[in-house]
């Protein structure tokens, strides 16, 4: 009987590690997907130069950068043993036709970086920005900020919501905010897919939109450069012209765990307790021979 509950115990462990390998890799949310780029869809070398990214989400919103001193660089093992893309904060950025999204948004990224940056150039940009828009009509801007999630919104003044959670800790995160186009614009953050920090900010439908991933607009001269550049590694990016239902979210957060094999909050606290109770099982097994 005690061997049996020892090795309960241990199957319990190994399912709390191995969670996530077994799960479908399929992507099943993708109504409304306007862009998703997916580094494992590169057919580049190790330490090439991305100077396109294609979307998979069907919409054509493909991304690109023509000068070579501005492209970031694909590496072929950064995430679970998967592709990931190197923006280098200086200089690399994609670009695309700007696409609107009037009916609300969700934002979703895999990537890992160190960097602390709190500094930007302008207000409505991220420090390290992972989606911009460096257009005459920008309304918000998302990424990471003094090493928590970021996003700003532009309603006659900037309004920012900061994340509670650091994410600069260099392991690989799930970033993920949602905006609703619906009054009085509700706004939720999620970490590895637990909310993070939630505020309210109207929605402008007709401004709200996207051109640059990887950096935000330049004010000096506007509109013309970008700045405020991620820094770190990028190995999947989805946005969907809507705020997602609780459980659509959930489905896409699920899928991206299963694909790069990542923590999941809760997971590490199974762990610890599953082996503690181990620990408590061979205590009581030992005090009770003799």
């Amino acid at each position: 009987m005690k061997r049996t509950h020892v090795l309960s115990w241990v199957s319990l462990v190994a399912l709390c590690l191995a969670r996530g390998s077994g799960e479908a890799q399929t992507l099943t949310v993708t109504n409304n997907l306007v862009l998703w780029l997916k580094a494992d869809t590169l057919s580049l070398s190790e330490g090439q130069a991305v100077s396109a990214w294609a979307d998979s989400s069907g919409s054509g919103n493909h991304t690109s950068q023509g000068t070579l001193s501005n492209q970031p660089v694909f590496h072929a093992s950064l995430f679970n043993g998967l592709p990931g893309v190197t923006f280098d904060g200086t200089s690399d950025w994609l670009g695309l036709t700007r696409v609107s999204l009037p009916g609300g948004l969700s934002y979703m990224a895999v990537f890992r970086t160190t960097s602390t940056d709190s500094t930007r150039g302008y207000d409505l940009n991220a420090p390290l920005t992972l989606i911009g828009d460096h257009t005459g009509n920008i309304q918000n801007g998302f990424g990471v900020g003094a090493g928590r999630g970021e996003y700003n919104n532009f309603t006659g003044a900037n309004h920012r919501l900061t994340g509670a959670t650091v994410v600069n800790d260099g392991l690989p995160q799930v970033l993920a905010l949602t905006h609703g186009s619906n009054a009085p614009g509700p706004i939720h953050m999620y970490v590895k897919g637990v909310l993070d920090g939630s505020t309210n900010s109207a929605y402008s439908s007709t401004f709200i939109g996207f051109d640059r991933i990887g950096g935000g607009v330049s004010i000096t001269p506007c509109c013309v450069g970008t700045e405020d550049l991620f820094q770190g590694d990028v190995a999947e990016v989805l946005i969907y012209s809507t705020v997602l239902s609780a459980s659509e979210r959930q489905d896409a957060h699920e899928y991206l765990v299963a694909k790069y094999a990542l923590p999941e909050p809760g997971s590490l606290s199974l762990v610890v307790l599953a082996l503690f109770a181990l620990r408590t099982k061979f205590r009581a097994s030992s005090g009770n021979r003799g």
